[in-house]
C-alpha cells in the first residue's frame, strides 16, 4: 500500500494544508493456480471525507461498493488473474484512488490505512499500514528523517539556516 503525499519520516508528516491524500493497493498472485475473483477491503480513516472517493486507475475491470460506512469493497470478479509461477508479469494488479481529509484537522492528528486482500476464498492478505501526520515542519521534523540536515528557523521570515553535518568535514552552514 502507498499513499501519497508520501509525508516525511517514519510518522510521514504533511503540512495542514493538505487537503487530498492518494492510495494506491498492490497485489500479486503468489499461489499456485489463477484467482477468479479478488476483493480489497479498505475501511477509510475517520479523518477522510468517504463521499469524495475518486477512483483514478486500476489494472482490471472493478467494481466499487460500499460494505459498511467507511469501508470500501474494490470487486474484481472474474479477473482470473495469474499465478506467478505460471506468469509473472500477469500475476499483478492494484486500484488508486483520491480522497479529501476532513477541514480543520488538528496539528498532531494521524490517518492511517490499511487494506485486507481476498483471493477466492483464502484468508486476507494485510497490507503494510501507511501513515500521515499533519503537522508543520520544522528543523526537528526534518533532523527526524535526516540526523545529518536541519533548517531553521520555521517558519522563516527574512533568513533561513541550513546546516549540513558532514562526516567528513565536520559541520557546514548556509
Amino acid at each position: 500500500k502507498e499513499v501519497t503525499p508520501k509525508g516525511l519520516g517514519a510518522a510521514g508528516i504533511i503540512l495542514p494544508s493538505t487537503t487530498e491524500l492518494t492510495y494506491t493497493v498492490h497485489f500479486q498472485n503468489t499461489g499456485n493456480a489463477p484467482a477468479i475473483n479478488v476483493y480489497i477491503l479498505d475501511t477509510l480513516d475517520f479523518n477522510i471525507i468517504p463521499e469524495s472517493i475518486e477512483i483514478l486507475g486500476r489494472s482490471h475491470t472493478m467494481t466499487p461498493s460500499w460494505v459498511a460506512p467507511g469501508v470500501l469493497k474494490f470487486s474484481f470478479n472474474n479477473i482470473n488473474l495469474a499465478d506467478s509461477f505460471s506468469n509473472e508479469p500477469a500475476s499483478h494488479g492494484f486500484v488508486t484512488y483520491k480522497v479529501k481529509l476532513v477541514n480543520n484537522i488538528s496539528l498532531g492528528t494521524q490517518v492511517s490505512n490499511t487494506a485486507y486482500i481476498y483471493f477466492d476464498f483464502n484468508a486476507p492478505i494485510i497490507t503494510n499500514t501507511v501513515l500521515n501526520t499533519l503537522d508543520i515542519l520544522s528543523s526537528t521534523s526534518i533532523q527526524s528523517v535526516n540526523a545529518n540536515l536541519s533548517v531553521y528557523p520555521n517558519p522563516a521570515k527574512e533568513e533561513l539556516f541550513i546546516h549540513i553535518n558532514n562526516l567528513k568535514n565536520n559541520a557546514t552552514s548556509y
